[in-house]
């Protein structure tokens, strides 16, 4: 697998030149940074970003962010230091042929212990994503182009483009939590959640290695949009790489809601390979109880007597 570039490398950070024309009519409106951006807080100083992609339906305008190297989040601490941390929320470029609004031509990465934390709502693209530590948040895709070649174990692939393409790395000190309006889901896995939930999805458009990673969903009622479930969806081969599974729910309050046979799908990808290191499951009353069920292409919780 490729590895980002080290933003010490590069001396300088440029931005286009202010009255330059724009490369192309999409980048009217983007900030094009030509190199690398890091982005960490140091002491007691926050150093945050958030890039919000907006269109302006009458002058046709769009807004982003453009960087031509790689975008580091977060830094790893010394020993006698304390972490040290980045925030980066990105919102939109999903509608019609609108960009992304963000586009990073090399890596978005996070280096190992880095406090990171990073929202999507929306959709940004990407060469690689190659994240150790800190939180993955949100609910939307992540468009990845540079990835590196692997081989899918099972003759069940999926026959996508980029079946046999790696394009993210999740790594131990990752935690994956897709969400949708409402507040991120509590650590604990029998912790109550909120009856009016919105659920979400995140997106990967190539193949993904999970290296002991946490991964969050929520299951529940169903929401305004149709969903019962946070889900992970990878579109190519996710490898699960003794990960942990922990999920919440909201039915501990709405019993009667549960019957024997409902299912709540999680994890959909071309292929799964690997196995889980770990799986809570909240409880559940009148005496049934979570089974976790895996096909070559899913996972999926369901109901079951105990």
């Amino acid at each position: 697998m490729n590895t980002p570039r080290n933003p010490s490398q590069t001396s300088t950070r440029q931005t286009n030149t202010p009255g330059t024309v724009p490369e192309s009519a999409d980048q009217f409106g983007t900030l094009t940074v030509n190199g690398h951006l890091s982005l960490a807080s140091r002491g007691s100083e926050d150093e945050s970003m958030t890039v919000a992609h907006a269109i302006d339906p009458e002058a046709g305008l769009v807004t982003g962010l453009h960087l031509r190297g790689d975008l580091l989040l977060g830094h790893t601490p010394a020993q006698d230091a304390g972490a040290a941390c980045a925030f980066l929320a990105v919102a939109g470029g999903v509608r019609g042929s609108t960009p992304p609004a963000l586009r990073v031509d090399g890596a978005i990465a996070s280096p190992p212990r880095a406090d990171m934390l990073f929202v999507l709502r929306g959709r940004a693209r990407a060469g690689m994503f190659v994240l150790w530590s800190g939180h993955l948040l949100g609910d939307g895709t992540l468009e990845l182009h540079e990835g590196a070649c692997a081989t899918p174990s099972s003759p069940h692939a999926g026959d996508t483009a980029h079946a046999g393409s790696i394009g993210a790395f999740l790594g131990p000190n990752l935690e994956v939590q897709p969400f949708g309006c409402e507040a991120v889901a509590p650590s604990n896995p029998n912790a109550r959640l909120s009856q009016e939930a919105e659920y979400g999805a995140l997106h990967f458009d190539m193949g993904a290695v999970m290296q002991r990673s946490t991964l969050r969903l929520r299951v529940g009622p169903r929401d305004w949009n149709g969903r019962t479930s946070d889900m992970l969806r990878v579109q190519g081969t996710l490898h699960l790489g003794g990960s942990k599974l922990i999920v919440a729910s909201a039915f501990q309050s709405l019993p009667t809601m549960l019957k024997p046979g409902d299912s709540f799908p999680l994890v959909q990808a071309s292929t799964l390979c690997g196995e889980l290191a770990a799986v809570e499951t909240p409880n559940l009353p009148n005496g049934l109880r979570f089974e976790l069920e895996r096909t070559w292409t899913t996972l999926a919780l369901r109901v079951v007597r105990k």
